[in-house]
């Protein structure tokens, strides 16, 4: 994977919930301010003037009073969203922080995994590769050095029994081999 990134629309989606949030307490706040009023307020303009007046002071109190708690309530919704929707990059933005921490201490066996709706997950899965590789890697650096150790002492044996150079050659092109394959795989490193 070339790029890094977050499950897909994430922020979209973050962005509309918060503001299905917002849309329906400011909803609720004008449906509640919209039932303050009278259905019929007078007969006449005098009569309307005069109920206006009067319901004037306890209006405000009362509308001011429902937009301060729809307030209370969208703020309170959207933190809580924003903080469950955090939850879900911080969660294995640690987790990978701390799985990088025991790959940089020669810990490669260890496997990431998040869970299903968690974020992040695509750099989990690369580093679950590279630790793999290197994993692998390094294994097949120790069986050369194995084989390399073991050829070795062929070597020695033969010229201890004095045995013919085209045995002892044989043995040393081997281990030139073994050799090549180790340089080849720390080439491939990129040490």
């Amino acid at each position: 994977m070339d790029t890094f990134s977050t499950r897909r629309f994430y922020r979209a989606r973050l962005f509309l919930y918060t503001l299905v949030i917002v849309v329906f307490g400011a909803g609720l706040a004008g449906a509640g301010a919209f039932l303050l009023f009278p259905a019929q307020l007078g007969e006449g303009y005098g009569a309307v003037l005069s109920t206006v007046q009067d319901l004037e002071q306890v209006l405000l109190a009362k509308v001011g009073m429902i937009y301060a708690i729809m307030s209370i309530f969208i703020i309170v919704a959207v933190v809580l969203l924003h903080l469950f929707y955090s939850h879900r990059i911080a969660g294995p933005a640690y987790r990978l922080g701390r799985e990088a921490q025991v790959i940089g201490q020669g810990g490669l066996k260890g496997n990431i995994r998040f869970r299903q709706k968690d974020n992040l997950t695509d750099m989990a899965d690369s580093l679950n590769q590279v630790a793999s590789r290197y994993h692998g890697r390094i294994s097949s650096v120790k069986d050369n050095l194995s084989h390399i150790e073991t050829q070795a002492e062929s070597i020695a044996s033969l010229m201890n029994q004095g045995k013919s150079v085209d045995a002892i050659e044989k043995t040393a092109d081997e281990l030139k081999a073994n050799l090549k394959n180790v340089e080849r795989i720390l080439a491939e490193m990129r040490v």
